[in-house]
């Protein structure tokens, strides 16, 4: 996964296949930090499970692009939800070059777990209850 705002790039396991790797989080949150304030959040590591099934189906050679993670609860977000999943380490937005919201948002569809939102740049995904908007 690739950040599009400081091009920083996770590629590393976080789940050894029986634990979820505890310093591998811990990069991730701050791979995902909310970049306005610095601030970083525990992130779910289903969120993370999420990413992968979405990033497996999308093809393993092109990462996802990263838009937004965590976000402070210092900083509110015009037209965000006040109790967002992203104040929990449990949302992220993402997108894909060649596939777009459009494709990327079809792909995250088919896997029928979490929130799922499609936006004109990316799209929202989370650990919450299966739901859409």
């Amino acid at each position: 996964m690739i950040n599009q705002q400081t091009e920083e790039v996770f590629h590393e396991v976080y789940f050894d296949g029986r634990v979820y790797i505890a310093d591998s989080l811990a990069r991730f949150a701050l791979f995902a930090r909310d970049l306005r304030t610095g601030e970083l959040g525990e992130m779910d590591p289903h969120l993370l499970d999420l990413a992968f099934e979405v990033q497996q189906r999308a093809g393993a050679d092109e990462p996802l692009i990263l838009t937004h993670g965590f976000r402070s609860s210092s900083r509110s977000v015009r037209g965000g939800a006040a109790n967002s999943h992203h104040l929990y380490g449990q949302a992220l937005d993402i997108t894909h070059h060649r596939l777009g919201p459009r494709g990327l948002h079809e792909i995250a569809a088919s896997i029928g777990r979490g929130g799922l939102s499609r936006y004109s740049s990316f799209i929202h995904i989370d650990t919450g209850a299966t739901r859409t908007w």
